[in-house]
C-alpha cells in the first residue's frame, strides 16, 4: 500500500500503535456509532454474547483487543466468538499480530460491509476469504 511517497504495510495497519490508542480506537468506533459509552451500552444488555455481538458489529479488532476495550474476559469472547462462526456472522478481516498478546489471531467483525471492505482496503480479493 502507498500512501504518499510513504510505503505501508497493510499486515502492521492499526496494530502499530501501542495498546491503550488501540483500546481507544475500538471504544471510539463502537461509542461513535451508537451513541453512548461503552459502559452506558453495557447496561442495556442483559448478556455478555449480545453485547459482545452488538460491539463487534461496529469495529474490526482481533478477540483480546476487542475484550479488553468492553470489559469482558478473553474466553468469553472466544465462546462468543464461536457462536456467532456457528451462526455464520462473524467474518474474519487479516491474519495480524494481536497486540495484547503477541500471537498471529485473525482481526474479526460482526458485519459483512466493514469486513468486505476492510479486505478490499488491504487488496484481498473475496476469493481469497478465509472460511
Amino acid at each position: 500500500m502507498n500512501a504518499g511517497n510513504i510505503q505501508i504495510d497493510p499486515s502492521k495497519r492499526h496494530y502499530k500503535n501501542n495498546k491503550s490508542s488501540i483500546i481507544e480506537r475500538i471504544r471510539f468506533d463502537i461509542e461513535s456509532k451508537k451513541g453512548c459509552t461503552i459502559e452506558e451500552l453495557r447496561k442495556s444488555y442483559n448478556d455478555d454474547f449480545s453485547f459482545y455481538r452488538t460491539c463487534l458489529v461496529f469495529t474490526v479488532a482481533t478477540n483480546k483487543a476487542l475484550c479488553t476495550a468492553i470489559g469482558i474476559s478473553p474466553a468469553s469472547g472466544r465462546k462468543h466468538s464461536k457462536q456467532l462462526k456457528a451462526s455464520g456472522i462473524l467474518f474474519k478481516v487479516e491474519l495480524v499480530q494481536c497486540p495484547f498478546t503477541g500471537g498471529k489471531d485473525w482481526s474479526i467483525t460482526a458485519n459483512p460491509r466493514k469486513a468486505f471492505l476492510e479486505r478490499e482496503k488491504l487488496g484481498i480479493s473475496p476469493s481469497q476469504s478465509p472460511q
